[in-house]
């Protein structure tokens, strides 16, 4: 009787309660909810990467798109951590690379074009979310995101501010003293910003010095600045020659046509110049192709790019851009 008593004691000692049963039942539930929520809110986000473009062909919309990556892998990140917190670092760290590897290597087939910078980004957004791994908390996931959130839309805000700014400086198009010159100012030659003591009028302020380097068209791209020049007679270029006659072509750039619209060449005499363009003239130098045959107007309005450059003949040749302004 001992024996069987015993016996039976033992076997219902180790048969698992009802309780216990539920308790476990549960715990598998939300472990699969939690799977399930985190592989649907990661596969939306990298949908949504992949799928969505910011609207526009314009500065603002290309970092709008660029730099949210920083956000949605900032996501990616904290959701993987949420998901299995007592996953290894290391394990989070590779998972994430591999998204970010794969969904630059799956824009190839979007009509997007892979791009290191992109997969900075999404590393950049993975570091941000890190901390969280050490300490979960509501507080921590708040000022990360909001840190992300920042820096994710502190070059489109500037952007921003910078296309407020060249509306309101208008008929000012360009000078090198302005805060957003990095912004506005791009070039495929060698361009420091430096002062011109010999220019009169320039003595104590920055201008632009460029070398014109070894290619078919060196010049200076003036990146959208303040489209509608509508109520303007010309253009006024400020140039200084320090070498020999040289030239130098003004060309515009329209909304809506690749490659340049039109432009008019000028000759570069040595020493100060200062190059009136006028806007009639040019915008009738139609240069593109299809606005010839169209017959379409090029008109004031929607110009995204003015471009001063020369040509191969003067490679190594240097000039000092001043200001550039409209009358």
């Amino acid at each position: 009787m001992y024996h069987a008593r015993f016996s039976r004691s033992h076997l219902l000692a180790k048969r698992p309660t009802l309780r216990k049963t539920r308790i476990d039942k549960n715990k598998g539930k939300k472990i699969r909810t939690r799977l399930f929520t985190a592989i649907a809110v990661i596969v939306a986000l990298i949908l949504a990467q992949q799928l969505l473009s910011i609207p526009g062909n314009n500065e603002l919309s290309f970092a709008l798109t660029n730099w949210l990556h920083v956000f949605l892998f900032t996501a990616i990140t904290a959701i993987l951590i949420w998901y299995r917190p007592q996953t290894h670092l290391w394990q989070i760290v590779v998972i994430v690379c591999v998204l970010g590897f794969l969904t630059e290597a799956v824009q190839a087939f979007t009509g997007r074009s892979p791009s290191f910078a992109d997969l900075a980004r999404d590393l950049l957004g993975m570091v941000l979310a890190l901390p969280l791994y050490f300490t979960f908390t509501r507080k921590r996931v708040l000022v990360i995101a909001m840190a992300s959130l920042m820096l994710s839309f502190s070059l489109p805000v500037t952007i921003g501010a910078s296309y407020l700014a060249r509306e309101a400086r208008l008929p000012e198009i360009y000078n090198a003293t302005l805060w957003d010159h990095w912004l506005l100012a791009e070039s495929n030659s060698p361009l420091q910003l430096t002062t011109a003591p010999f220019w009169a009028g320039y003595e104590d302020n920055r201008v632009a010095h460029i070398t014109w380097k070894n290619t078919r068209w060196p010049g200076f791209h003036i990146v959208e600045p303040a489209g509608d020049w509508t109520g303007y007679e010309r253009i006024v270029v400020e140039v200084f020659n320090p070498d020999a006659e040289q030239s130098l072509t003004v060309a515009v750039r329209h909304e809506g046509h690749r490659g340049t619209s039109a432009f008019k060449q000028n000759t570069l005499r040595p020493g100060e110049n200062r190059l009136e363009v006028s806007l009639d003239e040019l915008l009738t130098r139609r240069h593109n192709p299809d606005i010839q045959r169209s017959g379409e107007g090029l008109g004031r309005a929607r110009v995204i790019h003015l471009i001063i450059h020369t040509n191969q003949r003067f490679r190594g040749r240097e000039i000092y851009l001043g200001r550039v302004y409209l009358e």
